[in-house]
């Protein structure tokens, strides 16, 4: 299965109801390996400021600047709710994202 495979899957019915409006597979060092067709241009200091937050969430028990200045997927801002050492989630304006921290990368979906 390709990465754009994967990415496919990710775009089902949410357990609690729901769909996903984008999704992407991101490596860590902010290149795109797979996204779908609306998923937000993330740049790598976006990605960077992510994977920040992974760093101070597994150090300090929260994600740091994150939660000051938000999760950015594009021009899309996210505030930071509450996830764990290998999720960040945001909510903004009646949807939200989930960032799953993977190997060596991540997967985002936006809703």
């Amino acid at each position: 299965m390709s990465w754009d495979g994967y990415v496919e899957h990710l775009m089902v019915e949410l357990p609690h109801g729901g769909k996903l409006s984008s999704a992407a597979i991101v490596g860590q060092d902010g290149g795109v390996w797979a996204q779908s067709e609306s998923f937000p241009a993330v740049t790598a200091d976006q990605v960077a400021a992510i994977m920040k937050g992974f760093e101070s969430i597994e150090k300090v028990g929260h994600a740091g600047d994150l939660g000051g200045t938000g999760i950015f997927l594009g021009e899309q801002k996210f505030q930071v709710a509450p996830g764990d050492e290998t999720v960040i989630r945001g909510k903004s304006h009646g949807g939200g994202c989930t960032i799953k921290k993977v190997g060596h990368g991540h997967g985002d979906g936006v809703q």
